[in-house]
């Protein structure tokens, strides 16, 4: 599939890239794309992050949940779950575990 997407990339049929390129070649471009991802993955990302932006921009207060990224991205909120928010007495009481009940 990797070799699909480079020869997308770089518009050359994956038979001729295959010839061009040597092993440590293709690694190199298997960690950079993890790093930096090209192709349609990273105008997946501009898009999501485009589109999360507006919908905060344009969104209310009380939408804080669904205008997350990641709901934005593949997989949205099928995949997404937010962390419960810790409450003032669950801080305070990790704390007071850590650092005594001096104060």
């Amino acid at each position: 599939m990797f070799w699909l997407r480079l020869s997308l990339v770089f518009g050359i049929p994956v038979k001729t890239l295959q010839s061009m390129l040597s092993v440590e070649d293709l690694k190199e471009y298997m960690a950079y794309d993890r790093i930096s991802p090209f192709g349609d993955t990273r105008r997946d990302m501009h898009a999501a992050l485009i589109s999360w932006a507006v919908s905060n921009a344009l969104g209310s207060p009380g939408d804080i949940e669904k205008f997350m990224l990641p709901n934005f991205l593949e997989g949205g909120e099928r995949t997404f779950k937010p962390k419960k928010r810790q409450s003032i007495s669950d801080m305070t009481s990790i704390l007071k575990k850590h650092y005594g009940n001096n104060r």
